[in-house]
């Protein structure tokens, strides 16, 4: 599967990002679980922690079936900035 549309995300090793969606999380997935942690604080909220530098996609699934998969490409770097 492709996906048509990839969101970017940029954090530093030790930086969380708390991601909230409007319809639930129905399953997640990490390319590299290395790089970074996912914590499900409640169906519609997931918190990203970046572990150590490099790069990895995460997709995320809804319950609802009528949204499709979304796919973050994440990039764990010393400057988030730089990837902006």
């Amino acid at each position: 599967m492709v996906a048509d549309h990839v969101e970017r995300l940029a954090m530093a090793p030790g930086q969380s990002k708390l991601l909230r969606s409007q319809v639930d999380v129905h399953r997640t997935a990490v390319g590299d679980p290395g790089l970074c942690n996912l914590l499900h604080y409640s169906s519609r909220e997931v918190l990203i922690t970046g572990k150590r530098e490099g790069t990895t996609r995460v997709t995320f699934w809804f319950k609802d079936g009528a949204h499709p998969p979304v796919t973050c490409l994440l990039h764990v770097t010393a400057d988030p900035a730089a990837d902006r």
